[in-house]
Formats: C-alpha cells, structure tokens, sequence
C-alpha cells in the first residue's frame, strides 16, 4: 500500500511537514543509499539545519525503526559525558502514523554525508583515515556494557501512540540490544540466520540448489565452531560506509560519528568487523585492511578469527544476495553464481 511513498521525495517531504510542523518546509530532499529492505532514508535540509527522515511501511520494518530510534536515546545517555561515540539526536518516532502501518522516525543529521557517498571523491590516504576512524568508532559501540542499555519495550505500548520528543515518555516499543535474552547461545541465533537466508534463496533462480546446500555446509561448520560462551556485545548489525557520517573541509576528512542503528543486536563484535570488509567493495584494499588493523591491535583477537569473519561475511553476501536477487539479469546471476562458486571452493582467508 505504501511502497510508491516510501519511494517519492515529495510524499517524504510530506510527512517530515506533517510530522515535525515547527521546522521550515524542506528545501532539498535527498535519497540515501540504505541497506535494509523497506526502510527508505532520506536527508532534508531546511533553513533551520538538516535532517534525516526514515520511513517503515510495515510492522517488521516499524520495529527496526523504533529499535535504532531507542539505541541512539541510549548511547546519547551512556556517552553524554565523553562523546567517544556521537550519534545522531533523535528528534521524533511515529509509529503506525493515524492508525496506518506507515511509521516515520526523524533525526538530526551528523555530517554533510556518509562515507559511502563521499568515497569516490576521497582519495587513498583519506579512505585510509576514515577506516581507521570508523574501527575506532565501533570499537567505542563495542565498549559499553549491554547492562548500560536500558530495556526497551517490546511491542504494545510507550511510541507510536501520537508523537513523542526523545527524553519524554515511555521507552521506545521495540525491544533492543538492551533487553534481548542473553541465555540463548549465540551460535542458535547464527544457526538461525544461516537457515533464514538460506530458505530466502531457495527457488529464485539466482544460486543452484546444490551450490546452495555447499554454502549452507560452510557457514553451519563455521558457526558450529563458535565458543559456547562467546561475551555478546551491542552491535551495530550493519556497519558499514553508510553507517559513518563524515566531514570533508579544507582537505582533509573527518569521522563524525555513526547512524542507523535498526539492526542492532547483542552479538559477537567480529560480526560488524565482517559486515564491514565483506560491504567496502574492496576487502582486500588498503582502507580494508587499516580498518581491520585498527580494530584488531585493540582487542583480543580470537584463534578462530579467519572462518568467524567467514562465517559473518557469508551470511551478510547471502542477505544481499537475495535483497538484490529480483533485479538480477541472466547474466547477473551467472555472475554471482561463479563469485559464490569460488569463495564456497577457497579456505577463509587468514587474518593476521
């Protein structure tokens, strides 16, 4: 019912008029590159500042947008005092908008833009600097203690019944990284998500069957292989270029901070170091590889790194695989057939 409006500039500048009536009309609206199926972001400058507008046109996607509103309320509390980590500041969540399934959520914007729209305009040295920054950064997400999340609600009360101000009210009514149970082992949940993406690819044309069930076999080995006690951690479930705002001024580049947290998750961190390099276009280039150094001198690095990277990397490659799969060409499934074909054939790559 919603999907021509998640699309078009003018019903997003529509219902930022609508939902923040206090701001100046927008004057420029701006699609953003996202990587979650259904959860259009858009940038909308006024002459009060600029923002960002996020929309959600069902109940699964309404809950990622009611997640991410609540941690970055949270992380602006637990780093209040130091600002290790600036996120933006939310600004309003309205769930289910006059009864409807369409949600909105409106936040201020870090940055002029992402990394991942500046990057083709940076050049080596300053990609160099932004990855090392943003493992910096995640590292700061990675510190905090999950017990310094509050709980969030699950569904049912707190936002979505009018408009809320950050600060006011209820928490949000979504359960975070804060609330989810901790006794489940983290190698089900990954189990978990092997067989959901996998099911996701079965019967679309995109992966033969019997090169789906080798995938499969890899990823299960790997996650078989986790620690029975691995410590979760919050995770940002998405981190990639997108997710670093940036600034670029008299020559040089800096990182701003991190956004779009709607898949966050408590989970092993080596999972965001993943969805990184397996997102970056370019894993094995030298921005890669000083985010993975940056990331990897501070922290204790596990013996089982190279088939846990794998494992994550697989699994983000899969949900791509089939966010994309409707728009693949013949030749574009042959294509991501053979890459499939060659990673499911080599030995996880050995991280040092």
């Amino acid at each position: 019912m919603f999907e021509n409006m998640l699309d078009d500039p003018q019903s997003a500048a529509t219902l930022f008029e609508m939902v923040e009536p206090s701001l100046p009309q927008p004057t420029a609206v701006l699609r953003e590159f996202t990587p979650v199926p259904g959860l259009p972001r858009w940038t909308l400058r006024t002459k009060a500042g600029t923002f960002r507008l996020k929309m959600a046109g069902d109940v699964g996607t309404a809950a990622q947008l009611a997640r991410g509103a609540g941690m970055l309320e949270a992380l602006q509390i637990v780093f209040s005092r130091g600002g290790a980590l600036p996120v933006p500041r939310p600004r309003r969540l309205e769930l289910h908008l006059n009864e409807t399934d369409l949600s909105v959520a409106i936040e201020e914007r870090l940055g002029a833009r992402d990394a991942r729209a500046a990057w083709p305009t940076l050049s080596t040295a300053m990609r160099c600097a932004v990855a090392q920054a943003s493992a910096e950064r995640l590292l700061a997400l990675h510190s905090v203690p999950l017990a310094l999340l509050p709980p969030l609600r699950s569904p049912g009360g707190g936002w979505g019944e009018g408009r809320r101000e950050p600060g006011r009210g209820p928490a949000p009514a979504v359960a975070g990284p804060g609330s989810e149970s901790a006794s489940r082992p983290w190698r089900d949940v990954v189990v978990g998500r092997i067989e959901r993406r996998v099911a996701a690819l079965r019967g679309d044309g995109v992966l033969e069957s019997e090169l789906l069930d080798r995938v499969e076999a890899r990823l299960r080995t790997a996650a078989a292989a986790l620690p029975a006690d691995l410590e979760r951690r919050p995770c940002h479930g998405a981190y990639g270029l997108e997710s670093v705002a940036v600034e670029k001024k008299h020559g040089k580049v800096e990182v701003i901070g991190i956004q779009d947290f709607e898949l966050a998750c408590p989970g092993d961190p080596w999972m965001d170091v993943a969805y990184w390099l397996a997102s970056s276009g370019d894993p094995d280039g030298l921005a890669a590889r000083r985010f993975f150094e940056s990331y990897r001198d501070a922290t204790t690095v596990p013996p089982d790194l190279p088939a846990r990277i794998d494992l994550y990397a697989g699994l983000t490659v899969l949900r791509a695989i089939a966010h994309l799969a409707p728009s693949f060409t013949e030749e574009g499934c042959s294509a991501i057939a053979d890459v499939t074909e060659n990673w499911v054939s080599t030995a996880p790559r050995v991280w040092i």
